[in-house]
């Protein structure tokens, strides 16, 4: 079963740069691979599926330049802004109401 908030805390501490990108990158696709169908709601697959995406397009090779040419490469400090965003996302996701929201994600 999927536990956020244990993908909540990683995402705070990787945000505030008290975690490695690549163990952060490795964790972090390890608890995303473990989320079984039907298991979450569409909305929270959606917050953790947009920063699985970040992942998959970082990779410590890529530039700025590269970052500003195509739009599936990002920088270390970009996967930075959007692990924030999405922790700012999984915060409001957690304090809301969701109890009745379980879908398949699409």
């Amino acid at each position: 079963m999927l536990d956020i908030k244990s993908i909540n805390q990683l995402l705070e501490e990787f945000s505030n740069g008290l975690f490695p990108i690549q163990k952060f990158c490795d964790e972090y696709i390890k608890l995303f691979a473990s989320i079984e169908a039907g298991e979450i709601d569409a909305n929270l697959f959606h917050i953790l599926e947009d920063l699985f995406e970040d992942i998959d397009a970082y990779s410590p090779m890529w530039t700025p330049d590269d970052e500003a040419k195509f739009p599936y490469r990002i920088t270390e400090p970009t996967l930075r802004l959007e692990a924030q965003k999405s922790f700012i996302e999984l915060e409001e996701y957690m304090f809301g109401d969701h109890s009745n929201q379980k879908d398949e994600p699409s």
